[in-house]
């Protein structure tokens, strides 16, 4: 299944953006925060656009991140509505 098919991934991408750090999701998520990289790296690859600027620390969203964010997370919400 793709990445970006699985609703997990994207609420991974919304509690890294509150979270501002790989290390404290993973925490959050009790995985490894290489995991936590690969999977968004995943994503990024699927989507042939980057999420996330790794460069910077804390990292932050690109910019193609920050106007994914608000659909993502009005995504989600519906998602979790349905449940």
């Amino acid at each position: 299944m793709k990445a970006s098919n699985q609703i997990e991934v994207w609420k991974l991408f919304l509690d890294l953006r509150h979270s501002g750090s790989i290390r404290k999701t993973a925490e959050q998520y009790g995985r490894d925060s290489a995991e936590i990289s690969r999977t968004l790296s995943k994503l990024e690859k699927e989507l042939k656009v980057p999420l996330l600027d790794r460069r910077s620390r804390p990292f932050r969203l690109t910019e193609t991140g920050e106007e994914l964010f608000p659909l993502v997370e009005d995504m989600v919400g519906r998602y979790e509505e349905l449940l």
